[in-house]
């Protein structure tokens, strides 16, 4: 599982794949939790333009494996709300294409009543096209935060 974390942590999709593949020979299965905690390490490890191609492949496979696009971190937040925050909206365009073929919610709100909208705001990153992209979605503008 180590090799996987660290294909999915560095955006190496390819070498995502060729692990996955070894794996399914071997009948081995990776647990549907493990994939979903390597979703949020996809994402969370993008930190740079020059390797959003390879993280957002990354999503892509994990998620056709069976990461789960709707698992939430113990505060409520979920894979859509991490990319919100990192500021890429290569990243949150996927997610949502991703949550739209599984269902998204986009009034979801973590334990702190924060909304994506609020993610992509309250972070240092440029956003300004990602709030644009949860508008035209849908979201819903007048949400409030506890932690004001």
């Amino acid at each position: 599982m180590e090799a996987l974390e660290k294909a999915a942590k560095n955006g190496e999709e390819e070498l995502l794949s060729e692990i996955f593949d070894q794996l399914e020979q071997k009948d081995r299965i990776v647990p549907k939790r493990i994939l979903s905690t390597m979703l949020f390490t996809t994402v969370n490890e993008c930190n740079s333009t020059a390797k959003i191609e390879g993280h957002v492949a990354c999503l892509n496979t994990l998620i056709s494996k069976g990461a789960n696009i709707n698992a939430e971190k113990s505060g409520g937040a979920n894979i859509l709300m991490l990319a919100c925050s990192k500021g890429f909206l290569e990243l949150v365009t996927e997610i949502m294409n991703q949550k739209s073929e599984n269902g998204i919610f986009m009034h979801h709100c973590d334990k702190n009543d924060k909304n994506y909208l609020h993610y992509a705001i309250d972070t240092e990153a440029e956003n300004l096209d990602i709030v644009k992209l949860l508008i035209n979605e849908g979201i819903n503008i007048n949400g409030q935060s506890i932690n004001k």
